[in-house]
C-alpha cells in the first residue's frame, strides 16, 4: 500500500518520546492516501503504524470502521475519520507534546 511507503517508522529510542499515530485502512483506499498526504507533512512529530482492517485477526476493526476509513487514532484514542483535518491533528500533536513523559 502506498501509505506505508510515505512514512518511515520512527522509534522512540531514535527520537525521544513521539506519540503513536495509527491509521485504520484497507488495500486500494484512495481516501487514505489523500489523508496520509496531510499527516505526512508532520511525520517527524509522531510514530506511525498502519492496521489493515481486512487482514485476518482484525475483524473487530473491520466491523467498527468498514464504512469510515480512513480512521486515525493518536496514542490509542480516536482522533479523526473520513479525512485528515490538519488543524485538529496539529492541535492534538501539540497536546501530546505538552503531556510528554519525562
Amino acid at each position: 500500500m502506498k501509505t506505508a511507503a510515505l512514512l518511515r517508522r520512527v522509534t522512540s529510542s531514535q527520537a525521544g518520546y513521539l506519540p503513536l499515530l495509527t491509521l485504520y485502512t484497507k488495500e486500494d483506499c484512495s481516501l487514505c492516501d489523500t489523508a496520509m498526504e496531510v499527516v505526512n507533512k508532520h511525520k517527524h512529530r509522531f510514530q506511525f503504524e498502519e492496521v489493515d482492517i481486512e487482514e485476518k485477526g482484525n475483524e473487530m476493526w473491520f466491523d467498527k470502521y468498514r464504512y469510515d476509513i480512513p480512521v486515525f487514532h493518536l496514542n490509542g484514542r480516536f482522533l479523526m475519520k473520513h479525512r485528515a483535518d490538519e488543524e485538529h491533528f496539529l492541535k492534538s500533536l501539540d497536546l501530546c507534546e505538552q503531556d510528554e513523559p519525562s
